[in-house]
């Protein structure tokens, strides 16, 4: 997701405050320091403290990152069906061929 869009005017738990975090990068500019490791992102389609818009619009970021490395592949988003959860099943689907290769 977006720290300008979820983080910042959604209430959350202290944990996901990091003081000064933005002044190094959104999420999709921090997340692709991994690359080109493996990445699935999981998010839900009718999460109210994650939005969706806002997940997808920061992976789309991510993915071209990745793509610039030739790693696209490595770079996987889930989203589920219901709320903020974790999707169990096709999250691991996603994620056993990356690790399996």
């Amino acid at each position: 997701c977006s720290y300008q869009a979820s983080i910042i005017p959604i209430r959350h738990c202290i944990c996901n405050y990091i003081p000064g975090l933005l002044d190094l990068g959104e999420n999709a500019d921090i997340l692709a320091l991994i690359a080109p490791r493996p990445l699935v992102i999981v998010n839900g389609r009718e999460d109210n403290i994650f939005p969706l818009d806002a997940a997808q619009y920061e992976f789309t970021r991510l993915h071209a990152r990745y793509q610039e490395l030739g790693a696209g592949e490595n770079c996987v988003h889930v989203i589920g069906d219901g709320g903020h959860r974790f999707y169990a099943e096709p999250a691991w689907n996603a994620m056993l061929p990356l690790w399996n290769h």
